[in-house]
This record gives structure tokens, C-alpha cells and sequence, in this order.
């Protein structure tokens, strides 16, 4: 591989409905290789019981976590998230908490601290720049993986009603292949699809 840095764009999304509840995640990633080559993985998954916040967060951990199985060489990565939440916290709010032994101002444990301590140990490996988006303002990619995100939490949902003695769910305009998929992927916490 190169010595040179290795810019890799990054798109993540939680969905959670109801919050808490049923929860999906997804995280688009994008990156030239050393020949130049255009790459792009789009990875995601789902829990049984979760928050929107833990969902928006597990999406960006999943994606650093990516990187470096990858062994994407000298990333440095720009990362669009549309959590005010994940966001300031990672730029603004972990440094304090970590300071006062995971405490808030107010001296009540940190909310989510398992997430925020994974992502505090994965951005000491990497140059993260974070981006904040709103949501659901035709930023392509941040639409791409919010409709991924929702897929996720509704093929779970699915898997759930199937295991319930109501057989495959089909949606509308599912392909044999996505029924096959929902019943493979019962035990399954994510998978990468395949690239584009």
C-alpha cells in the first residue's frame, strides 16, 4: 500500500422505533485505494433493543471499526453524522467526562458510556473529522444510509414476526433473495453488503 494518507468519507445513521426499541444502523464508506480505484462498502445492522442514540453511535464505531479490519492505510477520515448528540459529544463533551471518571457536570454517570468509551479507544487510532448534517435535507448520502438504517430495524422487525409463527414477512416489492437473507440473518448482529 501507499505511504500516503488515505482520505475515506463517512456517512452514519441510527434509526430506533419505538426509541427505545427495535433499532437499525448504517454507515456508508468511501475511499480510493492505492490505484486510485473508487471503493465504497455500505455496512449495517440492527438490535432488538436499543436507543436512536445507541444506534447513531454503534453506526459510527461499526465504521471506524471497518477502517481498521480493512487496514485502510494512514486513514484520515471525514465522518457525517445528523446526531447533534454523537457529534458534540465526541468534539466537545468526552474530554470532560473522561477527566471526571466518565461523570457528567452534575456528577451523574455518563449516559451510553460503553459506546462513548469504544469510540473514545477507536479515535485514538485515527484522524477523525466530524461533520453534523440535518436530517432528511437531500444530503445524498445521509438519505442513503437513513433509508438503510430504516431497512434494518424492519427486516429485524420481520425476523421477530416470523419467529411469532407468522411465516417470511414480504413486503412490498421484496425479491426472493430478500426473504432468503431475513432468515439467514436471525442470529446475525451485521453484515457488509456487498460494494458497489
Amino acid at each position: 500500500m501507499s505511504k500516503g494518507i488515505t482520505r475515506v468519507k463517512v456517512f452514519t445513521d441510527g434509526s430506533c422505533r419505538p426509541n427505545p426499541g427495535v433499532g437499525g444502523w448504517a454507515s456508508l464508506i468511501q475511499w480510493k485505494d492505492e490505484d486510485g480505484k473508487h471503493n465504497e462498502e455500505m455496512i449495517s445492522g440492527c438490535s432488538r433493543e436499543s436507543t436512536n442514540n445507541i444506534m447513531e453511535m454503534t453506526a459510527a464505531i461499526e465504521s471506524l471499526h471497518f477502517i481498521k479490519i480493512k487496514k485502510i492505510t494512514k486513514p484520515r477520515v471525514s465522518l457525517t453524522t445528523d446526531s447533534e448528540y454523537l457529534k458534540n459529544g465526541i468534539t466537545q463533551w468526552i474530554n470532560s467526562w473522561r477527566a471526571n471518571g466518565w461523570r457528567t457536570s452534575k456528577r451523574k454517570p455518563v449516559k451510553n458510556q460503553t459506546e462513548w468509551k469504544m469510540l473514545d479507544r477507536l479515535i485514538g487510532d485515527v484522524e477523525v473529522e466530524w461533520s453534523w448534517t440535518r436530517s432528511h435535507s437531500g444530503h445524498a448520502e445521509n438519505e442513503r444510509v437513513d433509508k438503510e438504517a430504516a431497512r434494518q430495524r424492519r427486516l429485524f422487525e420481520d425476523m421477530e414476526e416470523e419467529k411469532k409463527g407468522g411465516g417470511v414477512v414480504k413486503r412490498k416489492n421484496e425479491s426472493a433473495d430478500v426473504i432468503n437473507t431475513k432468515r439467514e440473518r436471525c442470529d446475525i448482529q451485521y453484515s457488509f453488503t456487498e460494494k458497489k
